[in-house]
């Protein structure tokens, strides 16, 4: 079991290597859908490419534009309850980015963490009922629309100004007309489409190319 995080007065949170995480409030403790967002590799790895997979926590990240920098500012706003969405092509940086941005709220005591494809209903309690605040990474968001209809209506309406709630939704399919990279998700049900309606602005990384700096850095 990894190192005890303090959450808040009431919140204890554990990394536990390659499974999921676990918190401790209200004298019990309770297992919640989310992994760790680095999963380092053993001493005994046989694939030297494996340290290059985006969890794997080994190679420096490089900020694209900035971008960063300005998630830690979205994730640090006042409001309970936020959503952005990010968009690219596979090999863009998507994941990637997710993990620094997860390692980034770590360091805050923020219970954050890559949801699960799957959670009984006792774990996804725990990730809505927790008190104290959260970011929830969602890769391939565009094939878990199921899923996301079940938390993020419940995750939205239970956030608050004291234990805010981020939600960074991580979208590969091509947007639909008129751009929207949203279009994937939506027609499901209202409450979804109500949550995707708040959704800020996709971030596209395409649209954020590596300068002459970024590129030497990264390689």
């Amino acid at each position: 079991m990894g190192q005890w995080l303090q959450g808040n007065q009431s919140v204890q949170i554990a990394h536990v290597v390659g499974s999921t995480i676990q918190i401790t409030y209200a004298g019990q403790w309770r297992k919640v859908p989310l992994q760790p967002a680095v999963i380092p590799v053993g001493r005994n790895v046989s694939s030297a490419a494996r340290v290059l997979r985006a969890r794997a926590g080994v190679i420096p990240y490089v900020d694209r534009a900035g971008l960063l920098g300005d998630l830690e500012g979205w994730v640090t706003a006042g409001t309970p309850f936020a959503g952005l969405m990010v968009g690219g092509r596979g090999g863009s940086g998507k994941t990637r980015l997710g993990v620094e941005l997860c390692e980034r709220a770590k360091v805050a005591a923020w219970l954050c963490g890559l949801l699960a494809p799957s959670a009984d209903q006792a774990a996804l309690e725990a990730l809505i009922d927790v008190p104290t605040a959260r970011l929830i990474v969602i890769d391939y968001a565009e094939s878990r629309v199921e899923q996301l209809d079940v938390i993020l209506p419940q995750l939205a309406a239970g956030a608050t100004e004291q234990h805010p709630v981020r939600v960074l939704l991580l979208v590969r399919a091509r947007p639909g007309r008129g751009g929207d990279w949203s279009a994937v998700l939506r027609h499901h049900s209202d409450g979804l489409d109500a949550v995707l309606d708040e959704i800020d602005v996709p971030v596209v990384l395409e649209s954020l190319p590596l300068d002459g700096e970024e590129r030497r850095a990264l390689f």
